[in-house]
């Protein structure tokens, strides 16, 4: 065995001990982050309900082209119109979570839901009925999450808050 045979098996070794190394150090770093991760609301998304056939559904269900039926949509009764926002959120060890809103018909009226937060990551806001019928559909919302102090941890607005 020669100087460059023992030198290229020490820079091997090396090399194995740096990458060993560096992926510890990246284990514990990915590890850290999701142990001490702060609140934080994941996904705000809507839904308008005024059709019996939503428009983004039209494409899978008005036309069948194996049976050849055509389904047209229809409008919903005003009763049964609205908007739902499902808003998803992390940890699961928070308090409450409020969704306060403005509606295109009165756009100087905040209203606000509150959902008590139990065991779970996940809540829907439905805005129906007379409410929906009177006041439109949303035009601005602003999510908050709440810890067991009932301070504010987390915020999401939309662009027109």
């Amino acid at each position: 065995m020669n100087d460059s045979d023992g030198l290229q098996q020490q820079v091997t070794t090396q090399t194995g001990r740096f990458a060993v190394q560096c992926l510890v150090a990246a284990l514990i770093l990915g590890l850290t982050a999701c142990a001490g991760s702060s609140p934080r609301i994941l996904e705000v998304s809507s839904r308008q309900h005024t059709h019996t056939i939503a428009a983004e559904d039209e494409d899978l269900f008005v036309d069948d082209r194996a049976s050849h039926i055509r389904v047209r949509p229809q409008p919903l009764p005003p009763d049964r119109q609205g908007q739902t926002f499902l808003v998803r959120w992390t940890p699961r060890t928070l308090e409450r979570v409020t969704f306060e809103y403005r509606q295109v018909n009165s756009p100087n009226v905040i209203s606000e839901q509150v959902y008590q937060v139990n065991d779970t990551r996940l809540a829907q806001f439905t805005i129906a009925g007379e409410s929906y019928a009177a006041g439109g559909s949303v035009s601005a919302w602003r999510v908050t999450l709440y810890d067991q102090d009932q301070d504010p941890v987390a915020t999401r607005q939309s662009t027109l808050w």
